[in-house]
Order: structure tokens, then sequence, then C-alpha cells
């Protein structure tokens, strides 16, 4: 599908804002990163995106201390990007499984729509 160009513009900017390269990235929180994530899979962002493999990092470690709501969106994010990284859906699914039984039945429902679609 083709982006909207004042979507594309912002991702541009935003690529340009974020250093890439720089071995010591400003501190994000896993809310911040959840939160783009979805924002940015929201507005469908392309899967080849610097952005998205540099949010894809930070969640990876930030994991242990995202919140069930925060697990859902990012996990929902991903599977509306349809992002099939094996090893991104492992430490995903593992920290939904341990999350479950804080999770509500939304966040439950979310996170199954999710799994199911990104294994159709």
């Amino acid at each position: 599908a083709a982006q909207n160009p004042w979507v594309a513009r912002s991702y541009a900017l935003l690529e340009e804002q974020i250093s890439l390269k720089d071995p010591r990235p400003a501190p994000v929180s896993a809310r911040e990163v959840c939160s783009t994530l979805w924002a940015l899979a929201k507005v469908s962002l392309q899967d080849e995106s610097p952005l998205l493999e540099l949010f894809t990092q930070r969640l990876l470690s930030e994991l242990a201390t995202c919140k069930p709501q925060e697990l859902a969106n990012a996990t929902w994010a991903y599977a509306r990007l349809e992002k099939q990284d094996p090893a991104l859906l492992d430490a995903l699914a593992g920290a939904n499984s341990r999350a479950s039984g804080r999770m509500t039945s939304q966040h439950l429902a979310n996170v199954s729509w999710a799994f199911g679609k990104l294994s159709s």
C-alpha cells in the first residue's frame, strides 16, 4: 500500500533525529518503546524501516520491564506489521506467557489475535 506523503516525511524526519549508530542511545522506557511501536504499526510503517529495527532492539532490551498493556501493544504492532522474526516472536511469547496472570481479558484477546495472525 502506498504511504501518505505526510507519513513518509514524518518517518524521514524521525529517522534523522534518531542516531542509529550511537552506542549509547537515549534512555527510553518500555512504555515509550511499546507505544511507539503501536503508533508505527497503526500508520503501517514499512517493515524495512530502520526505525522498526531500532525500536525492536530497544524493546528486546526492555522486555523484562514491560507491563501487560505494553506487551499486548507491542505484540499487536508486530502482527499488524506482519513481522516474521522467530527470535523476536519467541521473546514476545515468553514475556506474554510470564505476564499472562496479570493480563486482562482485553490483553489476552489482543495477544491471541496477534499470534494467530502471525501464525497464519
